[in-house]
């Protein structure tokens, strides 16, 4: 059996100074024009309302996916809900899986298996 040997640094010493802010790591293209498609686009997405959504019955086979989920709910089934993993994956997941609790089903998610 080998015996560890543990070695200590000495503590860092504290700054004299503020760090420096980072600098930006492309220019900035500058201010948006107004006939640029994404003029504005910022303060909707911040502050947007309903008005700026698409109708979710334009995706085809909406209609068939909420009846099945009324369905599901009025049954007391449990639904699961699968989500996608990048940043708006999981908060589209948690979102639906919070409404599906306050309209009563058992909900539950996926999970990645490694």
């Amino acid at each position: 059996m080998n015996a560890a040997l543990w070695v200590v640094s000495p503590p860092r010493p504290k700054p004299t100074r503020s760090p420096r802010p980072c600098p930006s790591l492309r220019p900035s293209p500058g201010p948006r024009q107004p006939e640029d498609p994404d003029a504005g686009r910022g303060p909707r997405l911040l502050h947007g309302g309903l008005e700026g959504l698409h109708d979710p019955y334009l995706m085809k086979g909406m209609d068939k996916a909420v009846d099945r989920v009324r369905q599901a709910i009025d049954r007391g089934e449990k639904i699961l809900v699968f989500g996608d993993y990048d940043v708006d994956g999981v908060l589209s997941t948690v979102m639906l899986v919070k409404a599906l609790r306050i309209l009563g089903p058992r909900s539950s998610t996926s999970s990645r298996s490694a």
